[in-house]
C-alpha cells in the first residue's frame, strides 16, 4: 500500500463532473489500494469549497451531504501539525514558495512523509516540483 498527501483541490474535482478528468480518476481508484494522507485544514478547505458551491447554487445541501458520506469511506488519514512544525516548518516554506499557508502545510505533509503530492493547484505542484516533491 502506497501513500500520498492528497489536497482539497483534487479532492473537488470528485464532486464535479465538469472538473473530473481521467486524472482525477485515477487518483480516485488509486484510493482502492493506497492511503491519502491530509494536514487537518484539508476538513475546512473541503468544506468551504462545498458551502460556497452551496451558496452558488452549484450544489444543493443533499449534494453536499452526500459527496461529504463518499468522502468518509475512503482511506484518508489526517495529520496534525504541532505549534512548531507550523511556525518553523509550514510559514518558512509558505514564505519561500510563494505559497498560501494552507497550500504550504500540504506540501509540508509531503516533504515530511517523504511521500508524493496530489494537487491540481498550478502553484503548488510548482512549488512542489522546485522543493523535489514527486507529483501524482
Amino acid at each position: 500500500m502506497s501513500r500520498f498527501v492528497l489536497d482539497c483541490s483534487a479532492t473537488i474535482s470528485w464532486c464535479f463532473e465538469d472538473e473530473s478528468d481521467e486524472w482525477s480518476e485515477r487518483i480516485l481508484t488509486s484510493l482502492e489500494r493506497d492511503r491519502a494522507l491530509v494536514p487537518e485544514i484539508w476538513h475546512l478547505e473541503v468544506a468551504n469549497v462545498l458551502i460556497q458551491c452551496e451558496r452558488k447554487k452549484r450544489l444543493t445541501e443533499a449534494q453536499t451531504t452526500a459527496f461529504l458520506q463518499r468522502l468518509k469511506h475512503f482511506p484518508i488519514e489526517t495529520r496534525a501539525f504541532t505549534r512548531d512544525e507550523h511556525f518553523s516548518g509550514v510559514v518558512p516554506l509558505a514564505r519561500r514558495e510563494g505559497l498560501t499557508s494552507y497550500d504550504a502545510s500540504y506540501l509540508q505533509l509531503a516533504l515530511q512523509q517523504g511521500v508524493p503530492l496530489a494537487a491540481r493547484d498550478e502553484d503548488l505542484k510548482a512549488a512542489a516540483m522546485r522543493v523535489g516533491v514527486p507529483l501524482l
